[in-house]
């Protein structure tokens, strides 16, 4: 059996965010819903993510699905 996590649908952030971070699997996807974020948390998760893009840890992927028609091939994208 294998130890982390695999993939991991971001809507809640903080606390949260930051302890799947420490136990995400080598190659594991975070599917990110950057319109729950507020605006003033941005500047924040940004501080926290961006370093990480940096070095190398976090590959960021954009793949965007637009239409509620498109949520089964884009979950299935995953």
């Amino acid at each position: 059996m294998s130890h982390g996590i695999d993939i991991y649908f971001e809507i809640v952030g903080g606390k949260m965010l930051k302890a799947v971070l420490l136990s995400m699997r080598l190659h594991g996807r975070i599917a990110d819903s950057w319109c729950l974020i507020t605006i003033t948390s941005i500047p924040k998760y940004l501080e926290m993510i961006l370093p990480n893009i940096k070095e190398g840890k976090i590959v960021y992927v954009e793949d965007i699905a637009e239409g509620l028609q498109s949520d089964p091939e884009a979950l299935i994208g995953l």
